[in-house]
């Protein structure tokens, strides 16, 4: 039996399929660009938003550790426990849990702004949405984290103002950030 060697039958590509791939290659690459804008607009507010907690606990005539020590205990009750004193690994906790908090913060705005709201990228839009998300997040901590913690400081009006200022800082480091494409 002789059989001749057949030429192999050439891989038939669908057109539509391959513009299906780009297009979604297309949109998970600008989502990923979103969500690292937001991560990282998100650890400079954290940062602006620290800087005027400490401010706020000065002006107030707080302890500047306290802050530390009841973010930290919302992990480790013993480190909350410190009070008004200085603790070192209250510092880092609190610290860590700040910056991570603030990055899924981030990483929420971004998604919120990106697919719901999709505003343009000028006029102030950003700020304005930064500020009210400042407000939303100041709402969620206010109502369901710090009965949690239990402490004063965050009942009290400059709580909410730390909270302005970590959204407004986010909606205008958030469309500055590399790899987004600006609309508008």
């Amino acid at each position: 039996m002789d059989h001749e060697m057949m030429p192999p039958r050439p891989l038939m590509v669908n057109p539509s399929a391959t513009v299906e791939t780009t297009t979604t290659t297309r949109k998970t690459t600008g989502l990923t660009q979103e969500l690292l804008a937001g991560m990282q607009s998100a650890v400079g507010a954290a940062y602006v938003m620290g800087l005027t907690a400490m401010i706020v606990v000065w002006i107030q005539n707080w302890s500047p550790w306290a802050p530390f020590n009841d973010v930290a205990g919302a992990l480790v009750p013993s480190l909350a426990a410190a009070g008004t004193a200085f603790s070192f690994p209250a510092v880092i906790l609190g610290t860590l849990i700040h910056f991570s908090v603030s990055v899924v913060l981030g990483l929420l705005f971004a998604m919120l702004y990106g697919r719901v709201i999709q505003p343009h990228f000028n006029d102030g839009v950003p700020v304005l949405a930064g500020f009210m998300f400042g407000i939303l997040t100041w709402l969620v901590a206010h109502f369901t984290v710090v009965p949690f913690l239990g402490s004063e400081i965050y009942g009290t009006l400059p709580f909410l103002l730390v909270h302005l200022v970590f959204g407004a800082t986010l909606g205008l480091l958030y469309p500055i950030m590399p790899g987004l494409k600006h609309k508008g």
